[in-house]
């Protein structure tokens, strides 16, 4: 149990309806106007590259495909993984699925398309500026801020994948104006200090700040915790304290409010390892903590890696952990993923 802490965290295996096929390399998202939970994409060795939509309704637990494949005038984002996807408005209009970038069977993608989650309904977008080359991504920047002229709300991505293993050679940061579609490469790659080229890290926004974590190059895997500053368009590596995790890549990390959650990854060096552990992060006390989490049968969920997380909201404890019938805090849950035998398709809540 991480400091400041009275309930324990809990490792909640959710039992859900109508479970989408195993995969990794796909994506997560918490659609928080219907509770729902949105899984695009990802890959396996038994079905390839796959773009289907499968929908978790967090309140029944029973799971639906978003988008029906036999509609009339047909289209759909091609068929990716290792991309990314975030929930948008934009310019304040309905919920949409923005995803972008990943690889496919023809190799990188650099695309960008929106799900519209009123009528699940596909429409590629047609992005201008200084636009990032193809690549893979594990993750992004998300960052809504209210202006005197609306909302502005950004994407901001740094590195990624040029093969599975080596990163892209390109150490700039740019972000996505998700109203005008208009990419910006707001670095200029030459600035110190800067992080070196990496894929399979994480980044996680909490308010106008970027937290990257992570990530790994042929054979080199960092541990270090960046920080980039939305505002200054700054990078920094701060001095931080506790227990932190291990060198690794293809965890995830999840913010729950000022609190950074990092689960799974792995390295390569000198062994190939998964790792199972949680680590958080607080980013106003800058304190690393390892959690203990407790487990409900049938245990918890198994090193993983290519797996992914979002933050959902509260819902409700039981009393088998021991405790109150109560309202639990925000959480994280879990879907999917690999290691090195074999790829699954596993729910898991992460009671806080």
């Amino acid at each position: 149990m991480a400091a400041g802490m009275s309930f324990q965290p809990v490792w909640r295996p959710l039992v859900t309806d109508g479970l989408p096929s195993p995969r990794a390399g796909h994506t997560v998202s918490f659609n928080e106007a219907t509770n729902e939970c949105i899984v695009f994409g990802g890959a396996s060795h038994e079905t390839g590259f796959s773009n289907d939509v499968h929908v978790l309704d967090l309140a029944t637990l029973t799971w639906r495909v978003g988008v029906k494949q036999n509609r009339t005038n047909f289209q759909s984002a091609p068929a990716r993984y290792e991309h990314v996807a975030a929930i948008v408005r934009r310019n304040g209009g309905v919920p949409q699925l923005m995803v972008m970038y990943g690889a496919g069977e023809e190799g990188l993608r650099g695309d960008v398309w929106a799900l519209d989650l009123e009528t699940y309904r596909w429409s590629a977008l047609k992005t201008r500026g200084n636009m990032p080359q193809a690549r893979t991504l594990h993750s992004s920047g998300h960052i809504v801020l209210d202006s005197n002229s609306g909302k502005a709300d950004r994407l901001y991505i740094f590195g990624g994948g040029l093969t599975i293993d080596t990163a892209v050679p390109d150490v700039k940061v740019y972000c996505l104006d998700v109203n005008s579609l208009l990419w910006i490469q707001v670095t200029t790659g030459r600035e110190q200090p800067s992080p070196l080229p990496r894929l399979g890290h994480s980044l996680i926004a909490v308010g106008t700040t970027i937290y990257m974590f992570g990530g790994m190059d042929g054979d080199q895997t960092f541990d270090e915790l960046w920080i980039f500053d939305t505002v200054n368009n700054t990078w920094s590596l701060p001095d931080t304290s506790g227990d932190r995790p291990t060198a690794r890549a293809g965890h995830t990390a999840t913010a729950v409010g000022t609190q950074l959650y990092i689960f799974g990854g792995f390295v390569k060096q000198p062994q190939p390892k998964v790792f199972d552990d949680v680590y958080v992060f607080n980013t106003e006390t800058m304190v690393w903590s390892k959690l203990s989490v407790a487990a409900l049968p049938p245990g918890p969920p198994c090193a993983v890696i290519d797996h992914d997380a979002c933050m959902i909201h509260a819902r409700p404890r039981h009393q088998d952990q021991g405790t109150e019938a109560t309202e639990s805090k925000d959480g994280v849950l879990i879907f999917g993923g690999m290691d090195l035998s074999g790829i699954y398709n596993y729910v898991f809540q992460l009671e806080l």
